[in-house]
């Protein structure tokens, strides 16, 4: 069986570390970027069974990702936000604009995992 590879895209690099070993540890093959500019490069040219996306990045954020991946690449890979901002209207935003799931931080290690299986 083939690890489940995971775009990780998070501009703080001490978390995008955390998520990754969170998410290895749980046998998925993880790679990170982090902004939004270089995300978008990852999936033109990669395929990934999923992807854990920062909201507040630089250059491109979470949901011009969001909207560029869904609309214009008319890509339907699981994505799952995480966000600092715990907003019920933000999460039904995310959620309509395409997002699979939305957690909050800070980041629990079983959430997480949780949150990603379940997407998959």
């Amino acid at each position: 069986m083939t690890a489940k590879k995971i775009l990780i895209v998070e501009d703080c690099v001490h978390l995008a570390a955390l998520i990754s070993e969170i998410l290895k540890q749980s046998k998925f093959e993880v790679i990170i970027t982090n902004d939004g500019k270089a995300a978008q490069k990852s999936v033109v040219e990669n395929e990934f069974d999923a992807i854990v996306l920062d909201l507040m990045m630089p250059l491109i954020d979470g949901k011009k990702f969001l909207k560029w991946i869904r609309k214009e690449l008319q890509n339907n890979t699981p994505i799952l936000i995480h966000t600092g901002t715990k907003n019920f209207e933000i999460e039904q935003e995310l959620l309509s604009l395409g997002a699979n799931a939305v957690t909050f931080k800070p980041i629990r290690a079983k959430k997480l995992v949780s949150a990603v299986q379940a997407i998959l």
